[in-house]
């Protein structure tokens, strides 16, 4: 922003004591956040007792905006978050445009290199790696008919026990126990819960409509950006925190109240009563600075949705349904019946009390229940009434998916090798819910990986970019120590203002790290910066 256009700006308000700036808390851009400064320091001189003020973090509807514009809470507040987005920008861009330089010119060709692109690239590397280096192994089991009920041969000694390695040592199992008798040597039975599932964070929605209705990461995104910014439907989706304020019981209820007629024999229930305050889904300490992805109240129209919205929109329903419905009890079942020397194992669940699954049971699920035993006790006698050998081989890792990689990136800190640093390190992640669909596309326009279906493959050229790069670019250990140390920002951000006003101490504030290229035809060695880390993160995490 010009200088003349900044006094032009404070001087239209001198009259005003109070400047409101409607920038959203957990997307203070930079562009918008350094405008701000410059704006302060403009009215700060026509107007020394002003102040700006910036609306709490709104939805986008009406209501929420005029409910954020009557909780005014200062600029400042936000500040961290604002060096947070500054610092990782900045490593983006040092990290990127250096090492994208180095390489380039290194290789001859056009290669791009970044803090989280590239750690997210040797995921798909590593995958494909083992994939191909993966020889499977036969293997038989035997499966026993004793009427009403069937059990699979296994090894209690052997921890993959249900496994014969040899097709004539099944076979002869399978024809020493056929026709014989056969007796049931144990029972255990135990009563579980399977909890309601949480809310919706932007990356859990993410996967869940990549696994369940097949989109992409993106297709995602874009579909929960229309309906939050043009249908005004949902709440704002690029959040990362999974939990409501205890405040927003109102919301919630006005949200269940106004959802389509087909939904209203689901939400009945929880609409009989009070909103309960349930911990998992209501919990202040757990914000970040956005709550989790519900409907906004407004009354939907299924009809004059698209249909990715309609079906976006329904899996955010029904969450919000499901969430507060109780728990799945059902009870699972484990027996072992013995023929012959052979013991066999036979599991079945029984459902005593569907709870939040009845909001799904009409809709498909990809979840594979087993059928329930028959009352069966210590001592009870069967026949074996057929046994069969089945051949079979141990399988490779899949290959990633949107879902899967989607997850790996949220938990990359548990892919690091050392036991020590990755418990340090487990909850790092790559990325935010917002980039991580981005990210994904780039490696794939760049040619670093390709879509089969729903899979996600590593091509030749991204092979070759990880087996270049150093560990420090490619490992996850590296950009998750920084975003490690992004909370403690605002400690620092009084030393940093004085190291940043003091040029003769610049090359002490930066570490620099670099590769020695040898350009092609020559014999000469020349260094190129791989990229340069803000000291104020290296002092606080130091890099291998």
């Amino acid at each position: 922003m010009k200088q003349k256009d900044l006094f032009t700006a404070a001087l239209s308000v001198a009259a005003a004591a109070l400047i409101v700036l409607g920038v959203r808390a957990g997307t203070v851009g930079l562009a918008a956040k350094n405008a701000q400064a410059e704006l302060d320091a403009a009215i700060a001189f026509v107007l020394p007792e002003s102040k700006t003020f910036s609306p709490e973090p709104y939805d986008g509807t009406d209501e929420a905006i005029r409910a954020g514009f009557a909780a005014l809470r200062p600029a400042s507040r936000y500040d961290a978050l604002y060096q947070s987005a500054r610092c990782r920008s900045e490593a983006d861009w040092l990290v990127g445009m250096n090492a994208s330089r180095a390489f380039t010119l290194r290789y001859g060709t056009l290669l791009s290199v970044g803090r989280v692109q590239t750690p997210t690239l040797a995921m798909l590397v590593t995958r494909r790696l083992e994939i191909d280096r993966f020889v499977p192994q036969p293997y038989w089991t035997v499966q026993a008919d004793f009427g009403d009920y069937q059990g699979m041969w296994f090894d209690p000694s052997r921890e993959d026990g249900k496994r014969i390695p040899s097709e004539a040592a099944a076979r002869a199992i399978a024809d020493k126990v056929r026709g014989k008798p056969a007796r049931v040597t144990g029972v255990k039975a135990e009563e579980k819960r399977e909890l309601a599932p949480q809310l919706y964070d932007l990356t859990t929605l993410q996967r869940e409509a990549s696994s369940q209705l097949g989109f992409s990461a993106e297709r995602t995104l874009k579909t929960a950006q229309s309906l939050y910014e043009k249908r005004k439907l949902i709440t704002y989706p690029r959040t990362d925190s999974r939990y409501l304020s205890h405040d927003m019981g109102g919301s919630v209820e006005k949200a269940l109240k106004n959802l389509p007629e087909s939904y209203a024999a689901l939400s009945a229930p929880v609409l009989a009563g009070p909103i309960p305050r349930i911990k998992r889904v209501f919990d202040d300490t757990k914000l970040t600075d956005h709550h989790a992805i519900i409907p906004t109240g407004r009354r939907a129209d299924p009809q004059a949705l698209s249909p990715d919205e309609a079906k976006l929109f329904d899996l955010i329903a029904r969450r919000l349904i499901a969430a507060f419905y109780p728990p799945c009890r059902y009870q699972a079942v484990r027996v072992a019946t013995e023929s012959e020397g052979e013991r066999f194992a036979s599991t079945g669940t029984t459902v005593l009390e569907e709870g939040f699954r009845a909001v799904y049971r009409d809709i498909r699920r990809e979840q594979r229940e087993e059928a329930p035993l028959p009352r069966l006790g210590e001592g009870d006698a069967r026949t074996v009434r057929g046994a069969h050998v089945k051949s079979d081989k141990t399988k490779p890792p899949r290959e990633h998916t949107d879902a899967s990689l989607l997850a790996q990136m949220e938990h990359a800190g548990r892919v690091i090798e050392d036991e020590a640093l990755r418990e340090q390190m487990k909850g790092c992640s790559l990325g935010t819910p917002a980039t991580r669909a981005a990210i994904i596309e780039r490696l794939i326009d760049v040619g670093y990986a390709r879509r089969k279906g729903r899979q996600i493959l590593a091509t030749e050229k991204g092979v070759r970019l990880i087996e270049a790069v150093p560990p420090e670019i490619a490992s996850p250990e590296t950009t998750g120590r920084w975003e490690q140390a992004l909370p403690c920002l605002w400690l620092e951000r009084r030393k940093r203002a004085v190291r940043r006003n003091a040029p003769h101490r610049k090359r002490k504030n930066r570490r620099i790290i670099r590769i020695t290229a040898i350009p092609n035809g020559t014999s000469r060695k020349r260094t190129a910066k791989a990229f340069i880390i803000p000291k104020v993160i290296m002092r606080r995490l130091p890099v291998r």
